[in-house]
C-alpha cells in the first residue's frame, strides 16, 4: 500500500534548473500519518514555488484553507482558517550537519529528492493558536450543556475548598496549645 506521504516526495535531481511550480492538497489522510498529531483533520492547499540552482534550493511555500481543533472551553471541534507563507533554503554538503536553521535545511551531495511534507506539517502547526474557543471564529458560542456542567463543577470544587479553608482556621483558633506557645514567644 502506498503511504500517503509518497506524493510530496519531489525529486529534484530529474528537474532542470530553474523554477517549477507544485501544487498539494493536504487533506486528513496527510495529518493522520503523523503519529502524535495534534490536528486530525483539515483542508489545506499548497503552493510550491521549488527553484533548483546548481548547489542549493529555494522552496517558497504558500499555504491556505482551514484545519479543524478541539475548542479548549467545551471540547467541540473548531475549524479555524488560516494563509501562510514561508521559505526554506536547502543546502547540499558533503558533510553531515546536525545543525539546522529554521530556514536553512542542509541535505548530502549525493541526495536526489526531497521530503516536504514534514515542513508542510510543521507550517500548519505553527499556525494552531496557543488557546483555541468557539468564539475566536464568527462568533460562534460553546456549547451551552458543556458550559453549564463546568461551571456547575467549578462552583461545587470551589464551595469544598472554602469549607476546607474554614474548618483549618477553626481548627486553628480552638486549640489552646498553640495560644500558650504564642503568650511564651510573646513574653521574651
Amino acid at each position: 500500500m502506498r503511504s500517503p506521504l509518497e506524493e510530496y516526495k519531489i525529486p529534484f535531481s530529474s528537474l532542470k534548473y530553474g523554477m517549477h511550480d507544485f501544487h498539494f492538497e493536504v487533506g486528513d489522510a496527510f495529518f493522520e500519518a503523523f503519529e502524535y498529531s495534534l490536528i486530525k483533520k483539515g483542508n489545506v492547499k499548497v503552493d510550491l514555488a521549488f527553484e533548483r540552482r546548481v548547489n542549493s534550493l529555494v522552496l517558497d511555500f504558500n499555504l491556505f484553507g482551514s484545519f479543524v481543533a478541539e475548542c479548549d472551553r467545551c471540547l467541540s471541534e473548531v475549524s479555524i482558517p488560516f494563509e501562510c507563507e514561508h521559505r526554506i533554503v536547502v543546502q547540499f554538503t558533503s558533510k553531515e550537519s546536525e545543525d539546522e536553521d529554521d530556514d536553512l535545511v542542509t541535505l548530502p551531495e549525493d541526495a536526489w529528492q526531497i521530503d516536504v511534507s514534514p515542513y508542510i506539517y510543521e507550517f500548519i502547526t505553527l499556525e494552531t493558536p496557543l488557546r483555541t474557543t468557539c468564539d475566536m471564529i464568527d462568533g460562534n458560542s460553546c456549547d451551552e450543556e458543556m458550559e453549564t456542567y463546568i461551571k456547575g463543577n467549578i462552583i461545587e470544587d470551589s464551595s469544598e475548598e472554602i469549607s476546607e479553608e474554614t474548618e483549618n482556621i477553626e481548627d486553628e483558633i480552638v486549640d489552646p496549645r498553640w495560644e500558650a506557645l504564642k503568650k511564651l514567644k510573646t513574653n521574651n
